[in-house]
């Protein structure tokens, strides 16, 4: 709403309460219960008529009713000689039957004897005719016999009566005459009038009581007008009259009326009524704190997760979704969590249900039925004195041990329902997340395409592109690709180059000039370089020679006599010989053996006077005495050398010296004696200088190699780049070499100034050494390709950085080799879609989940969802007897206390308190033993006070009711929850009276006249979208297409799935339309209904019409059908008009249309209620109460039927269903139902190829895309498959594209 409109509302807040009052009643004579000008026909009758019947006077049926008689005959049912008698039976019998839908819609019994009537004025002299006192009876039917059975003890004054009375008098007076039950202990009829005589004067009503009371006579009630009333009345004077009336009375409204007097006195805006303070919840329940003990599918868990956040809601039930269902679960949860609940609804009916359900998981006794605040007192206060009498022994049951295994057991299976729904989800969340790569699991699988990472490598930046970024990419690669790998091809000198054209145009014009500038200048270097044998391939020429050049220079100026002499004896060699004998490699390992040698000698001691002979004798002499001797080697040395005491001291010395244990002095010594070898007969150590006195001697070696390691160093890695660059050189000596990198030294600067060009257009060494080789065909090669370059470099240059960069990755794989480009775009997307899943996988590692384990874990949670339902049912019936038995008050010798009071009123023969006074003492008590009432508006109002409130209030059918019946009770909860259909029945008045404004100018909120519509203007709504009620699709078909646009999900049942004929059937009657009936029609449809229950006596059967006067002929002629025929119809069976159907369902339902062509030809043009406001919707109810099939009888071939352009919606509707109808029937081929069946099941799942004639039904769940829109993963996977195995299903699941198969 906006700002506009809710300011509007606060401005108007006081008038919606008003006029909402307003339209509950009025007190003035239009009022039909205060100004009663006739008996109504078919559901009054004056006591007056039964002095027909056998001449008796009516007094005595009064006098019996008041003096508590058992039962009072009244006539025969059928009497063949007294027609008189026959016609008063037939009256009583439609007001048996008026009386059981009224029962059924509003439930309240509203069967009295209305005795006396006031007749006179009110102060401000409008009339009033009422009746003053109310005498419950009830109607049997006893064999031949029509009796009443009345309850004088519970007759009561009209509340009517007296809210008018202290209206025009301004007399206030007592709340208890409003409920009190007179119980004036008459014996007779005379001391009754006595005791009532006295009960007005103490009560201060200001009655005339008529003398003629007493004359034991009573007066007809004849009809009469305001202005034929008998003079002698002045305004004030109220007179009673000695009339009676049996019949219907609506008094409920008038309850009411004080709980708006409240609302108005406190100004409470309607907002309030509706518009609650959160309860503190939470966003979701966890398994094992909710209470499920009925069966529900997702969408009622979804209401139920709701409820318990601590929000209101308005929940849509369409026919068939389990609002009972519903509603029972949320009682029993609520109940269980200690809080209490009030479910108000008008029907009876519906709150009979919800008691039965209730009743069925043990829950009795903590639920109260009180749809009628006077006839369901006894009952309510007999179930309360049972509870207390129960309470020890609830007590001990729920300290045994299998309470505690109970509890246990609930909560492990909690645990593990909400462990596997949380793995499940987390599943659905990663199946289907778009964050990371624009695109989810399944789409990428969907999209999968052959590809081959063989051809690409793993520098291709797929993590670079998103979905949305990708597809774009393939557009333009796949439209430029022939372009770029033309400008960039990896086989010719453009393979690797850099974008030319980003320089700028001048820089890329400037390239022919330049290139035919540096072709002139390599040609000659060139030219010079293979005089010389110089390879021109391999690394960078320049980086080379530069090496090279370095190398000599360094090794000429650091070690000049070492270079000389290695000129002066290499030199000579040729190269050929040099590079090609192996000389080289000798040298380089040689080398390599002498650094590794000397890095294990490093410490031996220099300037020792030892000589290769020395070292060669210890070294006998170490191999000598090797072993086990403890004392080592010089105890071996000493031990052979005593004769010679010099050589001993300078042995010992040498190892004293060398600072390292005998044990590693064998291994020194070899490594020495090696350098001796290397330095005698070694092609690089001829050519080291060593100086010294002693050449041999082992410190002058040693000192030596150390001096000479740089200069082999550098000599080594000259060889080897020398042998690089000249493998193939014709007898080139080492000064020949010399003198080459002498030139290039020379000629560096201009060398670099062409190459350095070159580099920046060929960066890739490998073209680099390729255009060096051949530098004159430059200026030709770019005039024949500089197109080519211009528009690959363009392309490259206009697309954005991450596709240029990508694009030229791909050159560099094996992708570029092939032919078609189409091909390459295959392969390229089939590596990015690996490549994603690959990311996918690793970023959510629940997609790895295997298909045994999730097989398991559904298995597992069905199993788990069937064991809880009787646990849970097992655990609300310990917690609500546990909170009956919490904080009880003993006395000292531990007898209990509580309660005690409350128990002594319950039990009470006479004299009890009404359950207002009741509660008023003892309401907290009563709540902690029955905290769920179900109980109608009226029962609301006249039982608690506006302060009390309830943590829950329920409304049930709240489309049928209206909106001013259900805000008083609303206004009793902390919290509301609003249940009904707004595509169903509107509210009926059904013999009630409704005070309709003329104008609501200034008025919003009342103009919506059901309760559902209200409460929808503040509440959010959720929607109840599983059938379950029809057994074949086609009979929920049309409703769920033309009223619910196909939301609603219908599991047909396995038995009707394959060949059968259609459960849809259509009997043309030759009829006619005569005083707003078919007689014909009428007349075959009794005859269908006897020989239906002769061949079908287990099933259920109801007929609705669309008129009154066509539902009572059918009524008639059936019993008269039944009768001849010696058979009595059960008491499921009904005939209802389409007003008054809603809430029933039967295994069959058939319909009279009636409607038909007059006999002077007159076609039919109104259709009654149908032709209303809201008429679609009564036709909505009507056609979705069937469980197994329809019949429809019209006298009416459906294009026949007369439904002008104007008509409303209802007749519309009908004639498009009379089609539908007609043409299933028509149409028996298994396609025909198949297609309505799988219309919305085979959107789910798939029936096996082998399904007819199976049981189980095997079905297939293969579409990952009912995961994604499921709400919930328990419904798709636990509750669901749950159910469809009660029905005989076998579920399996074979998502694809969902396991990547790797």
């Amino acid at each position: 709403m906006g700002w506009f409109s809710c300011l509007f509302s606060l401005v108007t807040m006081g008038n919606d309460i008003r006029i909402f009052k307003r339209k509950l009643t009025n007190l003035s004579s239009a009022n039909p219960m205060l100004w009663m000008g006739k008996a109504k026909a078919d559901v009054q009758l004056d006591l007056k008529l039964f002095e027909e019947t056998d001449g008796s006077s009516a007094w005595v049926i009064l006098e019996s009713a008041i003096s508590d008689s058992k039962k009072i005959k009244l006539c025969a049912v059928h009497d063949p000689r007294n027609g008189t008698e026959n016609k008063i039976s037939r009256k009583l019998n439609r007001l048996k039957k008026v009386r059981k839908l009224v029962l059924q819609e509003r439930g309240v019994d509203d069967l009295f004897i209305a005795w006396p009537f006031v007749l006179g004025q009110w102060q401000d002299g409008s009339w009033v005719r009422t009746p003053f006192l109310f005498i419950p009876v009830d109607l049997l039917q006893e064999q031949n016999l029509w009796r009443l059975k009345p309850d004088i003890k519970k007759a009561f004054i009209n509340p009517a009566f007296l809210l008018a009375y202290a209206h025009y008098s301004g007399k206030p007076l007592e709340h208890d005459l409003f409920e009190k039950e007179l119980d004036l202990d008459a014996s007779d009829g005379t001391s009754f009038l006595t005791a009532l005589y006295n009960l007005i004067q103490s009560s201060g009503i200001d009655v005339n009581f008529n003398s003629a009371l007493f004359e034991k006579q009573l007066d007809a009630f004849d009809p009469i007008r305001k202005a034929d009333v008998p003079a002698g009345f002045q305004p004030g004077v109220l007179k009673l009259q000695p009339q009676a009336v049996l019949g219907l009375f609506t008094l409920s409204d008038s309850l009411l009326i004080p709980d708006f007097d409240f609302l108005e006195s406190q100004d409470v805006p309607i907002q309030d009524i509706f518009i609650k303070e959160e309860i503190p919840g939470g966003p979701t329940v966890k398994e094992k704190n909710f209470f499920i003990p009925l069966k529900a599918d997702g969408s009622q868990e979804e209401c139920l997760q709701f409820i318990r956040s601590g929000k209101s809601l308005v929940v849509q039930g369409p026919p068939g979704t389990g609002k009972s269902q519903l509603i029972s679960n949320l009682l029993a949860d609520a109940a269980a969590g200690g809080k209490t609940v009030l479910l108000v609804c008008q029907k009876k009916v519906a709150l009979e249900v919800v008691h039965r359900r209730l009743t069925e998981i043990g829950m009795e006794r903590h639920v109260a039925l009180w749809a009628d605040y006077k006839r369901d007192l006894t009952p309510v206060y007999e179930q309360i004195a049972r509870q207390i009498d129960d309470l020890e022994d609830a007590e001990s049951r729920n300290k045994s041990l299998d309470t505690v295994l109970i509890e246990r057991r609930f909560a492990q299976n909690g645990q593990d329902t909400e462990r596997i729904i949380r793995h499940l989800e987390e599943w659905k969340a990663a199946l289907f997340d778009e964050t990371v790569a624009g695109i989810s699991w399944v789409d990428l699988l969907a999209d999968e395409v052959p590809s081959d990472d063989s051809l690409l490598t793993s520098d291709c930046r797929f993590g670079a592109f998103r979905k949305e970024e990708w597809e774009p990419f393939l557009f333009w690669f796949e439209r430029h690709w022939d372009e770029i790998k033309a400008g960039r091809s990896p086989e010719t000198w453009l393979a690797g180059r850099s974008n030319w054209l980003s320089r700028g145009e001048n820089w890329f014009q400037s390239i022919p000039s330049k290139l035919r500038e540096v072709s002139s200048i390599l040609s000659e270097q060139k030219s010079r370089l293979e005089k010389r044998s110089f390879q021109w391939s391999g690394e960078t020429i320049t980086e080379n020679l530069a090496r090279i050049h370095s190398a000599v220079e360094f090794i000429r100026l650091e070690y000049p006599q070492g270079w000389n002499d290695c000129k002066e004896m290499l030199n000579p060699i040729p190269s050929s010989q040099l590079f090609s004998d192996g000389t080289l490699e000798i040298l380089d390992q040689e080398a390599a053996e002498i650094l590794e040698l000397l890095s294990t000698l490093h410490n031996w001691p220099t300037g020792m006077p030892f000589t290769k002979p020395d070292l060669e004798l210890l070294q006998q002499w170490h191999f000598r005495f090797e072993g086990p001797a403890q004392s080592g080697i010089l105890f071996a040395v000493q031990s052979a050398m005593n004769k010679d005491a010099a050589q001993y001291r300078k042995i010992r010395k040498l190892h004293i010296s060398a600072g390292h244990p005998p044990e590693t002095l064998g291994g020194r010594i070899l490594g020495v004696l090696r350098l001796f070898e290397i330095g005698e007969k070694s092609l690089v150590f001829q050519t080291v200088p060593f100086s010294g006195p002693e050449r041999n001697s082992i410190g002058d070696l040693l000192q030596n190699f150390r001096l000479a390691i740089p200069f082999l160093k550098q000599l080594r890695n000259w060889y080897n780049l020398s042998g690089q660059l000249f493998p193939d050189g014709p007898g080139l000596s080492i000064a020949d070499l010399e003198d080459t990198a002498r030139y290039f030294h020379q000629t560096k600067p201009e060398w670099l100034s062409t190459t350095s060009f070159l580099t920046e257009l060929f960066p890739d060494p490998v073209v680099f050494s390729l255009v060096l080789h051949q530098p004159e065909k430059l200026p030709a090669w770019f005039k024949e390709n500089e197109s080519i370059i211009l528009t690959a470099d363009h392309t490259l240059m206009e697309a954005p950085e991450m596709w240029s960069v990508m694009a030229l990755q791909l050159l560099e794989t094996e992708v570029a080799g092939l032919a078609r480009t189409e091909k390459i775009v295959q392969v390229l997307h089939g590596n990015w879609v690996q490549f994603r899943l690959r990311e996918l996988r690793v970023k959510f590692p629940v997609l790895q989940y295997s298909e045994a384990l999730f097989e398991k874990d559904i298995h597992l949670l069905q199993k788990l969802i069937e064991d809880r339902q009787p646990v849970s049912a097992e655990l609300v019936r310990i917690r609500l007897e546990e909170h009956s038995n919490k904080d009880l008050t003993r006395n000292r010798l531990q007898n209990r206390v509580s309660y005690r009071g409350l128990y002594h009123q319950v039990t009470k023969k006479r004299m009890r308190l009404p359950m207002r006074t009741l509660w008023e003492s003892f309401g907290e008590e009563i709540l902690k033993l029955i905290p769920c009432w179900l109980a109608t508006p009226e029962s609301v109002s006249a039982t608690w006070p506006m302060d009390m409130r309830f943590d829950i209030v329920v409304f049930d059918e709240a489309s049928q009711c209206f909106a001013e019946k259900g805000i008083p009770s609303a206004f009793r909860g902390k919290q509301l929850v609003v249940i009904g259909d707004d595509k169903q029945l509107p509210p009926n008045q059904l013999f009630s009276t409704r005070w309709e404004e003329e104008t609501d100018v200034d008025d919003y909120y009342s103009e919506h006249d059901s309760f559902l519509d209200l409460a929808k203007q503040f509440l959010p709504q959720k929607m109840l979208r599983g059938h379950y009620r029809s057994h074949y699709p086609e009979l929920i078909g049309f409703s769920n297409q033309h009223f619910y646009q196909g939301k609603l999900e219908m599991i047909p049942f396995p038995e009707t799935i394959g060949q059968r004929p259609s459960q849809l059937m259509f009997t043309k009657i030759d009829g006619v339309w005569e005083n707003q009936q078919n007689i014909q029609e009428a007349k075959a449809v009794a005859r269908e209904v006897v020989d239906f229950f002769r061949t079908n006596p287990s099933e259920s059967l109801g007929i609705i019409t669309f008129n009154a006067r066509q539902q009572v002929l059918i009524e008639e002629l059936a019993d008269q059908e039944a009768s001849f025929s010696g058979m009595v119809l059960p008491d499921s069976f009904f005939v209802k008009n389409i007003e008054n159907v809603q809430g029933d369902e039967r295994d069959h339902i058939w319909f009279s249309i009636a409607y038909a062509t007059s006999e002077s030809g007159k076609v039919v043009s109104q259709f009654g209620s149908l032709s209303q406001e809201g008429g679609e919707n009564r036709l909505n109810v009507a056609i979705t109460r069937a469980r197994k099939s329809v019949r429809v009888f019209s006298s009416f071939h459906p294009g026949e039927f007369p439904v002008a352009a104007t008509a409303g919606k209802g007749p519309v509707l009908l004639k498009k269903y009379l089609e539908y109808v007609y043409q299933c029937s028509q149409s028996q081929e298994a396609w025909n139902a198949q297609l309505l069946e799988r219309e919305r099941f085979g959107s789910l799942y798939t029936f096996c190829d082998e399904m007819q004639g199976r049981n189980p039904v095997s079905l297939v769940m293969q579409k990952p895309q009912i995961i994604q829109s499921s709400q919930s993963m328990k419904e798709l996977f636990g509750l669901r498959p749950f159910y469809l195995g009660k029905l005989g299903y076998e579920v399996s699941y074979e998502f694809r594209h969902i396991r990547q198969k790797l």
